[in-house]
């Protein structure tokens, strides 16, 4: 594992040219500009190491070594969200204090990157829990079209209902009057005046009706 942070018993820094081209994207600024270095160098190499499987990017670039040096002693990287999304807060904060500038704000053991690695790991655990737990984002796309689904039946069911049920009721209860027997007698001229005040006396029919009778007695 070359980071291509390699130094001396001494402490002091390496030249540029005793680093791999290919290295420099991961050297610290102290080492890019030739101070003395110690073991918080590796930890910023950590540092851009993480970001990159993270992020699929380098935190630091350029189109010549140059520029990346440049870029390693005076800019910032991109944060993570950019190039990945549903990065943790802690994540986020961790890699930021990977990479700083100054190696006194920096992690100053890996052990307290260990810890704080286990701790953004929790953190990712928690909420894939409580995503989990939430409804499916495909159940709530699904939602709407079945709801409109339920509305249309609901509609249909209920021209139905009152078209076949409860029409043929309300016509059967309010607009057909009940049924009344009629007799229908036939009597001899001569009898039509008795019968019929014989009708008029017993509150058999009223005087509409007594014509009525009188009338077709008489035809």
């Amino acid at each position: 594992m070359n980071f291509g942070l390699p130094t001396l018993k001494t402490g002091s820094g390496l030249s540029e040219s005793e680093v791999a081209l290919d290295a420099i994207p991961y050297i610290s600024p102290e080492q890019a500009r030739g101070a003395t270095l110690d073991h918080r160098a590796d930890i910023f190499s950590f540092g851009v190491i993480l970001y990159e499987m993270i992020a699929g990017q380098l935190p630091f670039k350029g189109e010549d070594e140059a520029a990346i040096i440049h870029s390693i002693i005076y800019e910032d990287p991109e944060l993570l969200i950019r190039y990945k999304k549903g990065v943790p807060e802690q994540l986020q904060k961790m890699v930021d204090k990977l990479l700083e500038k100054d190696a006194n704000l920096r992690y100053q053991h890996m052990d307290e990157v260990l810890t704080d690695l286990k701790r953004s790991k929790l953190e990712l655990i928690s909420k894939k829990r409580l995503v989990f737990r939430k409804v499916r984002p495909r159940y709530k796309k699904a939602l709407i079209p079945a709801l409109i689904i339920c509305f249309i039946i609901a509609v249909v069911m209920l021209v139905i209902l009152s078209k076949y049920f409860l029409k043929p009721i309300l016509e059967k209860k309010g607009s057909v009057p009940p049924n009344h027997p009629v007799r229908v007698l036939c009597f001899e001229e001569k009898k039509t005046e008795s019968v019929l005040d014989g009708l008029s006396q017993k509150r058999v029919v009223n005087s509409d009706a007594r014509d009525f009778l009188h009338l077709s007695f008489r035809r």
